[in-house]
């Protein structure tokens, strides 16, 4: 994944040079990277890579989809039925390192006021997250949307997530404002259980907080029950 890392510093610097028949050629240009649900093999991610910018030679603009194999740790999660044991099954290299899918899955969720919802990580980095008081009929809370949004591995047994939401007159349906909450999850030693730290800003439609706010929750991880 080197070229990944490669990329992220150019997209950061936000400017390339490049060079053809000792002419040099310079370039701005700024995009994204974001997973998809394409599936082009088994057991597999689909990136897809969207930029555009202008250069000495005019504008321009790339797009490129990647395929990388999804790590075994993912495999083994998103089998059901299989066994808890199973699923954490891992070399001590892996136990060291933590595991990069250890969040994939649906988890109970536990706020610090005492309300509740659930929140699955995908495999292929993306999030839904629901929780209690999204439909509501009281003026001074309009209803919202569930959150949408995407998660990291941010090295050992932490994982990050920024997630959207949006807020509607209950009787128009007019924007009232948006909801985004990033997340810092740190997984348990056996990966069923994690404590967050999230961040929750409410912006208005032209995108000006208007709230923001720290807070604390917990996740259970919703295990695999058998019929019978």
């Amino acid at each position: 994944m080197k070229h990944v890392a490669s990329l992220a510093l150019m997209l950061t610097l936000g400017v390339a040079v490049a060079s053809a028949e000792e002419r040099p050629v310079r370039m701005r240009f700024s995009g994204s990277i974001l997973p998809t649900s394409i599936a082009v093999a088994p057991n597999s991610i689909t990136d897809e890579e969207l930029f555009a910018g202008e250069g000495s030679l005019g504008s321009f603009t790339f797009r490129n989809l990647r395929t990388d194999a999804l790590a075994q740790q993912a495999q083994s999660i998103a089998q059901p039925g299989q066994s808890q044991e199973l699923q954490h099954a891992g070399s001590d290299e892996d136990g060291r390192q933590g595991r990069p899918w250890g969040i994939v899955g649906s988890w109970f969720v536990t706020l610090a006021s005492g309300s509740k919802g659930l929140i699955t990580f995908s495999a292929d980095g993306t999030v839904i997250y629901s929780v209690q008081g999204e439909v509501s009929t009281a003026p001074s809370r309009p209803p919202h949307t569930s959150l949408h949004g995407v998660w990291r591995h941010l090295g050992g047994r932490k994982f990050g997530y920024t997630v959207w939401d949006i807020w509607y007159d209950a009787s128009t349906g007019q924007l009232v404002q948006f909801g985004r909450l990033r997340g810092e999850a740190t997984l348990s030693d056996d990966r069923d259980e994690a404590s967050v730290r999230a961040r929750l800003q409410f912006l208005d439609p032209q995108g000006v907080v208007l709230v923001d706010r720290t807070g604390t929750a917990s996740f259970v991880r919703i295990p695999f029950e058998p019929l019978e």
